[in-house]
């Protein structure tokens, strides 16, 4: 069943910057779960992208 905003045509919309280097940590992962529950049962559309700085070496 869809959540009522989304039965009333209402899609939210998030725009979220991260800054510096991200981690595979408890927070990250945390945030990817409730991202996805917010797709699967709220009826988000999140669209991600990363943009990738090249290293010194």
């Amino acid at each position: 069943m869809k959540p009522a905003s989304v039965k009333a045509g209402i899609k939210p919309k998030v725009v979220e910057h991260k800054t510096g280097k991200i981690y595979n940590t408890q927070d990250i992962q945390w945030e990817i779960s409730r991202d996805e529950i917010l797709v699967k049962e709220k009826g988000w559309l999140i669209n991600g992208c990363l943009r990738v700085l090249p290293v010194a070496l």
